[in-house]
């Protein structure tokens, strides 16, 4: 890959995501790109993503105020016969491949990622709490980056954010244990969720609170 030879293949990656021209189709094969660039980079990630502010940029993407016009010429893309529907299923793929790549930079970063914790379960918590009906790929990605949190929290003493920012953290992680226990109470009640993979990354999430 390129980036061996070429780590500034990263930003180049981030170019063709705000490049209108480029569809949506071959935006998500770029977000498999960034993924495997992310995993070859290894040490020098945390450098290229603040060079390239690479977390802003994808939580931007992939957050519930982000609209597919500021990411494609929607109009063009319906008239090289692609039908709305088609565009609505496409944007929710490009969305959950950004949250995709959120979590391997969260995997890789480990304790290093701590200081944008607070804006990714915001992010992850929009998706679970206001667009439920939308995507059931998005809910499943929004709580396996949930999951992802909690283990870096659970697995580190120590993160690189300040006290503050910690305890912030902290009540975060509480309020997401209650939200992701109303997940399966509601579930059992038979108004909550379905969907057999969210509920495994539920108890996946819950049982990290457990250890």
């Amino acid at each position: 890959m390129a980036v061996d030879v070429i780590p500034d293949a990263f930003s180049e990656v981030i170019k063709c995501i705000h490049d209108k021209s480029i569809t949506l189709i071959n935006k998500i094969k770029l977000m498999e790109a960034l993924c495997k660039i992310t995993i070859r980079l290894g040490e020098l990630l945390p450098h290229y993503v603040e060079k390239f502010n690479i977390i802003n940029i994808l939580c931007h993407l992939c957050s519930s105020r982000s609209r597919v016009q500021d990411y494609i010429d929607s109009h063009a893309e319906i008239d090289n016969c692609q039908s709305s529907s088609q565009l609505k299923h496409d944007w929710k793929l490009l969305r959950a491949s950004s949250l995709s790549s959120i979590n391997d930079i969260i995997l890789t970063l480990g304790p290093s990622s701590a200081g944008h914790h607070l804006k990714i379960i915001d992010i992850s918590l929009g998706i679970l709490q206001h667009e439920y009906e939308e995507s059931v790929v998005l809910r499943r990605t929004a709580l396996y980056v949930l999951h992802s949190i909690l283990f870096v929290n659970s697995r580190f003493d120590t993160l690189d954010i300040s006290m503050q920012t910690r305890k912030l953290l902290k009540d975060k992680l509480q309020y997401v244990n209650i939200f992701l226990q109303n997940i399966l109470v509601n579930a059992g009640n038979g108004n909550g969720e379905n969907d057999l993979i969210c509920k495994h990354h539920v108890h996946c999430c819950l049982s990290l609170y457990r250890r």
